[in-house]
């Protein structure tokens, strides 16, 4: 597992990375998803830390949008939760 946290545009949230089948894929949950859903204050540290907390129950959620067809990279944002 690999997350990266941006701030730059619109996108704001953490990278971080899920294994399927074997193979490593990116994804995306939104800073405001993070903030909202898994009670991470508005810093860094704080989003990563909700992330890792909660990993089983976003990775869940990335893995079962990309069984579903949805484009790459898969992007979690709050109605997802």
């Amino acid at each position: 597992m690999v997350s990266h946290e941006t701030d730059t545009d619109s996108r704001n949230g953490l990278w971080f990375s899920i294994e399927i089948d074997e193979e490593e894929f990116v994804a995306f949950v939104t800073a405001q998803a993070l903030d909202e859903h898994f009670n991470a204050s508005k810093n860094k540290d704080s989003r990563r830390v909700a992330y890792r907390q909660n990993r089983k129950t976003i990775d869940s959620v990335a893995r079962r949008k990309f069984f579903s067809g949805f484009p790459r990279p898969i992007s979690l944002g709050v109605a997802d939760f």
